[in-house]
């Protein structure tokens, strides 16, 4: 058990509301606990969860980032939460409560009555160095033809014309290729959100998001290593999860 469960909750009353502006992490229960520098929002059966707004001006650093997501996954494999987009700022508390709790509670409550017991599962994929290419040019008569002509004789408009018709081929593999993730472990899901990559380079082909019951894990993370033993010699598989929903609540996702 994290200490994100352990220590007993934090929360702030109407009556102890701070004129100070705060950063939003998420929405969760109103029963949940927390720890640190985090503290709740209570409003009926749902709650913000809070924290100081950081005082360093700029960009974020990439530390700043991985504490914000890490606070939010170690919360998701323990109680739902709804989280929020990275830099979400209010004025006050009682902003919080007026603006965010009170008028969308009832949605709010029924988002995380539907994701309690689940978390976010990522699957992401890339294909081995310089093997698409190798299909592309296996698979696509024109591409080859292409590629032979520009060998023989360099010409800026060939080679245009050649990285028109890799591009089109390999999105087309990217596109089927996700698609076959999705469906290959979509027995041991609720639901998965296919996102593409859109890259100059030609080997990465993007992630699926599963929203996984967490009695489920064991058995969906199995189905994940018997795929990626599968696709071993054409496409490299990474987990990782659990995690908060990011791809399962409307806006949340950045």
């Amino acid at each position: 058990m994290n200490a994100a469960t352990r220590a007993a909750p934090q929360r702030l009353s109407a009556g102890q509301q701070s004129t100070v502006a705060c950063r939003l992490y998420g929405i969760v229960p109103a029963a949940t606990r927390t720890a640190g520098s985090v503290s709740l929002i209570t409003h009926r059966s749902i709650a913000a969860l809070v924290g100081p707004v950081p005082t360093t001006p700029g960009r974020p650093s990439r530390q700043d980032l991985l504490n914000y997501a890490a606070l939010l996954d170690r919360l998701a494999t323990t109680t739902p939460v709804i989280p929020m987009r990275y830099g979400t700022v209010l004025p006050s508390t009682a902003v919080v409560r007026r603006r965010v709790l009170e008028p969308h509670h009832d949605a709010f409550a029924a988002t995380l009555a539907r994701l309690k017991g689940h978390a976010q599962f990522t699957v992401r994929a890339r294909y081995l160095p310089d093997l698409v290419l190798k299909e592309v040019l296996a698979e696509r008569p024109d591409a080859l033809a292409l590629h032979r002509r520009l060998q023989q004789r360099p010409a800026p408009g060939l080679r245009m014309r050649l990285g028109e018709v890799v591009a089109h081929a390999v999105a087309a593999k990217r596109r089927a290729d996700a698609v076959a993730i999705a469906k290959a472990l979509r027995p041991w899901v609720v639901a998965a959100r296919v996102r593409l990559w859109r890259s100059a380079e030609v080997d990465p082909i993007g992630e699926v998001a599963f929203l996984v019951a967490l009695q489920r894990r064991e058995a969906f993370e199995s189905a994940a290593e018997k795929l990626a033993r599968q696709w071993h010699g054409r496409i490299r598989l990474r987990l990782l999860g659990p995690m908060a929903p990011y791809h399962f609540v409307t806006g949340a996702e950045g």
